[in-house]
Parts: structure tokens; sequence; C-alpha cells
């Protein structure tokens, strides 16, 4: 993705709350180690990965920043299962 195009995610206090507590990577003492923007782009890289399961020589980065874009505009967010789960 191009440094000009990268949509950073503008969120209220609270919902960086809820991220922090549900949703961002910790380390093992439990201190968050991602932002929601990190967040964001590990979510979209590994569901456009999913597409190499259809063809192994898929190139998935387009398809990973069109899915960064989406959520990082918060026009769509996956459910919290893949939040949690993803990468």
């Amino acid at each position: 993705m191009d440094v000009e195009k990268i949509i950073m995610p503008q969120l209220s206090k609270n919902a960086l709350t809820v991220l922090e507590k549900r949703y961002l990577k910790k380390d093992v003492n439990g201190r968050v180690i991602e932002t929601a923007a990190d967040m964001f782009r590990r979510v979209a890289d590994t569901i456009a990965d999913a597409n190499k399961k259809f063809r192994e020589e898929a190139d998935t980065s387009a398809l990973a920043d069109q899915f960064y874009s989406i959520m990082a505009s918060l026009e769509f967010l996956p459910n919290s299962p893949t939040l949690m789960n993803a990468g």
C-alpha cells in the first residue's frame, strides 16, 4: 500500500479501550503489543491469504490493502472471532 494512501483508523477513546482489552495482541505479561492499525493489517493479511488455498500463486497484497482500507475507515468490521484469531 502506498504510504500516501494509508488510512489511519480514527477511533474514540472508548473504542481504543475495548480494543486493548479484547482484540489487540498482548505479550506474555499482558501488555498490548499492537496498535489498531496493526490489528487491521494483521486481519486483512490473514483474510486475503485465504485466496492461496484456491490458487497457490495468488498475489494477495492488493486484496489485503482493500480489506485494510474498509476496516480502517470503519466501513466494515469482521466479527469478534476474526479480530481475535486472525494471524
